[in-house]
């Protein structure tokens, strides 16, 4: 894995999971020093078909690490990105 040294660079996804029909991606699209002065990292998910067209964005309200996606449940699963880091679960109805 490559390792980023320069923390003024942006990172645009922090995770990402391909689904049956989706792809899935954790949007953060800022520099890793916004998130040592804030303390808050992706707070967006944007779905995207296998030909890269971006279909749907969801807006948490929670900020998070990691995501896993449960797509026959709709479900996103993810690790928060607080002080105290806990497995979190938002429910999607399209």
């Amino acid at each position: 894995m490559a390792q980023v040294t320069d923390r003024s660079l942006s990172n645009y996804y922090m995770d990402i999971m391909a689904g049956d029909e989706d792809i899935y991606a954790l949007y953060f699209g800022k520099s890793a020093d916004l998130y040592y002065q804030n303390g808050e990292l992706s707070k967006e998910i944007f779905v995207f078909d296998y030909d890269g067209k971006l279909v749907k964005t969801y807006t948490l309200d929670y900020s998070l690490v990691s995501l896993a996606v449960d797509e026959e449940n709709m479900r996103f699963f993810g690790i928060s990105s607080d002080k105290d880091p806990n497995v979190v679960i938002f429910d999607y109805n399209d």
